[in-house]
């Protein structure tokens, strides 16, 4: 689970599944948004608790080299920043919505959204900073997630509440 304070060591990966001496990265973090929703009726409305986490997965991360070198490891730290940033883009997309009686179909849409769009960042991180072999980039980066995570600093709280409107005659979820 991301914290602030969390810092990833080396041991927190396996090893890889194999080595291809054609792979581009020498390590892999496996980290991204969970959610989880729970719907309760209230009147006309149904209450909507959502929990958003960003969670690594140790089993599905690894290094070939479990005392890689730093900046290797700072790459992989900046990997579990995008995944909470981008939790705190799914916890407000999810806030800011306006939901119907398809309140399941339509969170689900929105996750997948925020999914795709980390996933795209993700592919363009890696890129830029070819797995961490470009450390200006990487520095450069760095600050960008920093930043990012700042301006989406009201979004930490894991657990949150919203309301889905729903209209009579229509089918709920």
């Amino acid at each position: 689970m991301w914290t602030e304070d969390t810092e990833l060591t080396w041991d927190n990966y396996g090893d890889p599944p194999f080595v291809d001496p054609d792979m581009p990265m020498n390590a892999l973090t496996s980290a991204k948004p969970t959610v989880e929703m729970t719907s309760m009726q209230k009147g006309g409305n149904v209450e909507l608790k959502f929990v958003v986490e960003t969670v690594f997965s140790p089993r599905d991360s690894w290094a070939i080299e479990k005392n890689g070198p730093d900046f290797l490891l700072k790459q992989e730290q900046i990997r579990f920043d995008i995944a909470e940033l981008f939790s705190r883009k799914l916890r407000k997309a999810l806030q800011d919505y306006t939901y119907s009686n398809n309140y399941a179909e339509e969170y689900i849409r929105v996750y997948n959204r925020i999914v795709a769009e980390r996933n795209d960042y993700q592919a363009l991180y890696d890129f830029e900073t070819q797995y961490g072999g470009n450390q200006k980039k990487q520095k450069a980066w760095a600050k960008e997630v920093e930043k990012s995570l700042e301006n989406f600093s009201d979004y930490t709280d894991a657990e949150f509440i919203v309301n889905a409107r729903i209209t009579p005659g229509q089918t709920e979820n």
